[in-house]
């Protein structure tokens, strides 16, 4: 396929505890047991896109208004998730974006009081 960034997304390499068991874990089924696992090129590839489309998402104040009537901005993995996406702000990575301002609200989603006041609908209609 085509890459989209002209530095490779670094894929990611993890120790992977066992321990925990999910269907979508690279380890099910070894219980009780630390692996390596590798990310390939072809899965971080597929990683930035979807980050990147995600990313971008967050410029629409109704997805934003979506994403908290769903409960997610209580959710403590959601909002690592937000933590992590950060890197988007540096240069290197922003250069990809289409939507600069998503930018702007991705730093504002560490915000508690912005993440209660965009799950109201007369909030997002203002924003």
């Amino acid at each position: 396929g085509r890459l989209l960034f002209e530095r490779p997304f670094a894929p990611v390499r993890a120790i992977v505890d066992c321990r925990e068991q999910r269907e979508e874990s690279p380890c099910f089924g070894l219980r009780g047991t630390m692996v390596e696992w590798v990310e390939s090129a072809a899965d971080a590839q597929l990683r930035f896109e979807a980050e990147l489309e995600f990313v971008q998402c967050l410029a629409n104040p109704h997805y934003l208004n979506s994403l908290g009537q769903r409960g997610l901005f209580k959710d403590p993995a959601f909002l690592g998730y937000i933590e992590y996406l950060q890197y988007w702000r540096q240069q290197e990575y922003a250069k990809f974006l289409t939507y600069p301002s998503c930018l702007y609200f991705l730093e504002l989603l560490q915000n508690p009081k912005f993440r209660d006041m965009v799950c109201r609908e007369d909030y997002t209609e203002f924003v």
